[in-house]
């Protein structure tokens, strides 16, 4: 065995779980993943080494097992509450729905794979483990009642209030997801009629005339900037849409 293969396999033998993850986020930031992929991938595998670990010295990525990923797995099914330990959300009770235990499965089986192809391991150890069927569920749109309604019910004599509304708004208008909206940045905002989604590739959503003039009453906050994509009219401020006392307590506390 040459000297190079004696190194890479010393390698493989000391590599721990924790810096495999890194590598493999490295991995993804080289190939152009969006910082939401990263971060996606980040939060479900850091949670895999907290299980395997359990508190104990780094677990080796030579040690790793198919068992290791099904005993995760069955504990997420296990979970009998949601947002343990979360900095913001209050634990309430109630098992993980099938759509996130689905997307922990897809993050080990990603992870498992990009392991054997860089040749820490001879094989793809969590191949075996499939996602949870995901239920069929038919989404039934609102009616145009049912929209009147829920306008009606937002005020709009304050800034919270209008804010509400344009999120209201741009949901109708947009069908973006929840994490877009939380997400969206002004640089996403084409104002001549479209907004961007997350992720790489992902298609703009239109946006009508309504939506402009709502969110044309709607200060943008955050601090100063020389951003240039602030509406015409509007001083520069930070690229954050929907900005509140809340998430600038987050922004401190992090």
């Amino acid at each position: 065995m040459s000297f190079k293969q004696n190194l890479k396999r010393r390698e493989q033998m000391e590599l721990t779980l924790p810096q495999a993850v890194d590598y493999f986020l490295t991995a993804l930031t080289l190939e152009g993943k969006s910082p939401a992929t990263l971060l996606w991938h980040r939060k479900k595998l850091t949670a895999f080494s907290a299980f395997i670990q359990n508190g104990g010295a780094p677990f080796k990525i030579c040690d790793l097992t198919l068992q290791d990923g099904r005993a995760f797995v069955q504990s997420l099914m296990e979970r009998k509450t949601r947002y343990p330990g979360h900095n913001i959300r209050p634990e309430i009770e109630g098992g993980l729905a099938p759509q996130t235990i689905h997307g922990f499965v897809r993050s080990l089986r990603t992870f498992a794979s990009w392991l054997q192809r860089e040749g820490y391991t001879e094989e793809h150890i969590f191949q075996a483990i499939k996602p949870p069927k995901l239920p069929q569920t038919l989404i039934r749109p609102l009616t145009e009642d049912e929209i009147r309604r829920l306008l009606l019910a937002v005020p709009r004599d304050t800034h919270e209030g209008v804010r509400s509304y344009a999120i209201v708004l741009l949901f109708l208008d947009t069908g973006i997801r929840l994490s877009e909206l939380v997400n969206l940045k002004i640089s996403d905002i084409d104002f001549g009629g479209t907004v961007q989604g997350l992720g790489q590739g992902c298609e703009r959503a239109p946006r009508s005339d309504g939506i402009d003039s709502t969110a044309g009453c709607y200060p943008v906050q955050g601090t100063r900037s020389s951003s240039a994509c602030a509406p015409i009219g509007r001083p520069a401020f930070s690229d954050c849409c929907w900005r509140s006392d809340l998430t600038r307590q987050c922004d401190e506390n992090h």
